[in-house]
């Protein structure tokens, strides 16, 4: 009955077990497949806000069919439900959820989406895709919002940067990638680099600027 969705049936016929069986000790298997069957059921359900609630019990579980779940709330035709998705998700670094994840980096569209799948990139340091983040960065059709949120995922990404790497990023004829420097020696609190967020204190890009001028501050 759980296994059919037949809730209120395996209710009624769990507490009729009990009535006719009160000596039998709960059995844990048993407990566990009701409770999927009504977390499988309100993973399919019509209501937005239930089935964002079972993804939310989903990752909590910490089982694979935990993960099931959530693999296909981030392919849920709702836009919503797979943002959801997708931001749990990132909390789970299995290979199946990694792989789309990878895919919804390239195919998705609705940026609200979108927004947590880079995000979930850095989170889940899926460095195949640094790349694609560098190609984001350096993009000047970028909007700032989006720059930002790659910058983050691929420092998240990163475990530090090397000097050489550094100076590419500062002598970079993108501005997105000055940037990226810029946050770089902020975030991994590079004092080595100190002489590079100087030079970028005189960037003929405003953005730059304000971002070296920030980093040194903290440093």
């Amino acid at each position: 009955l759980a296994r059919l969705g037949e809730e209120k049936k395996m209710v009624a016929t769990w507490h009729a077990y009990q009535e006719k069986f009160p000596q039998e000790p709960l059995q844990r298997q048993v407990v566990e497949e009701m409770a999927w069957g009504v977390l499988q059921k309100a993973a399919l359900s019509s209501s937005f806000i239930i089935r964002q609630m079972a993804l939310i019990a989903a990752l909590l579980t910490q089982d694979v069919k935990g993960i099931e779940i959530l693999y296909r709330g981030m392919q849920d035709s709702n836009y919503a439900i797979r943002a959801t998705a997708v931001e749990l998700a990132g909390q789970l670094p299995d290979a199946k959820l990694m792989d789309r994840m990878q895919l919804l980096f390239k195919q998705e569209k609705r940026w609200p989406v979108k927004k947590k799948v880079i995000a979930a990139v850095g989170t889940m340091k899926i460095k195949t895709l640094k790349p694609q983040l560098l190609a984001f960065i350096a993009d000047p059709s970028s909007l700032a919002e989006e720059r930002m949120l790659a910058i983050h995922a691929l420092l998240k990404i990163q475990d530090f940067l090397e000097r050489k790497e550094e100076l590419a990023l500062v002598t970079s004829s993108r501005s997105g990638l000055r940037l990226l420097a810029c946050q770089a020696i902020m975030h991994f609190e590079s004092m080595r680099d100190l002489d590079q967020l100087v030079l970028l204190c005189k960037d003929f890009n405003a953005e730059v600027r304000a971002a070296a001028l920030q980093a040194i501050g903290l440093l």
